[in-house]
């Protein structure tokens, strides 16, 4: 997935203004014209650069030498459009926001709160330890001491790798592509 556009994100900053113009104005016995709509959007534009570059000179002030804002302004982030605007106007998922990459198209939609991506395939991931759900990744970049024992799924035949070593012997493991319940036989 990749980043929505700013300009998409203008526009739809600036519905909510034009809306309510639009609304006072019939109440009032005045149909607003469409330049009243030029003049919202580009009010609500020229608020939104000034905006974005305060926090691009803030970020440069305080947070040039930080080697992780470096990374999220080299992929593309704005720390306005993509960390400060609210989901109604920019639908982007967090990963994508925070300068991750796109996420693999899989049948398994990680939950939103796991932020930690994988080196190797960008899956979300819960921890920032032990292997990838989706692919065994280790995403530490540590001798992996702990779990990551693979299985294959009995019902759809992919691979599976438990998340902490024993989760197969004890109860089980979920396969995040199907939903089967695995266990090592006894």
């Amino acid at each position: 997935m990749s980043r929505t556009p700013k300009s998409l994100m203008i526009w739809r900053a600036a519905r909510i203004p034009w809306m309510v113009i639009f609304l006072l104005g019939m109440a009032g016995g005045i149909v607003p014209g469409i330049g009243v709509l030029f003049i919202v959007v580009a009010a609500v534009a020229a608020m939104m650069i000034a905006f974005s570059l305060i926090l691009r000179l803030f970020g440069w002030v305080f947070w040039r030498n930080d080697p992780g804002y470096q990374q999220f302004r080299r992929s593309g982030g704005d720390p306005y459009f993509d960390l400060t605007l609210p989901a109604g106007i920019n639908n982007d998922d967090w990963a994508t926001r925070c300068g991750g990459q796109p996420e693999p198209k899989t049948s398994f939609v990680p939950p939103k709160e796991w932020l930690v991506q994988c080196n190797n395939c960008h899956a979300r991931n819960e921890v920032a330890a032990g292997p990838c759900w989706n692919c065994g990744n280790n995403l530490s970049n540590k001798p992996q001491t702990a779990g990551g024992r693979r299985t294959i799924c009995w019902k759809c035949g992919k691979a599976v790798v438990e998340a902490n070593y024993g989760d197969l012997d004890n109860g089980g493991v979920i396969c995040p592509f199907c939903g089967a319940h695995m266990v090592t036989p006894v």
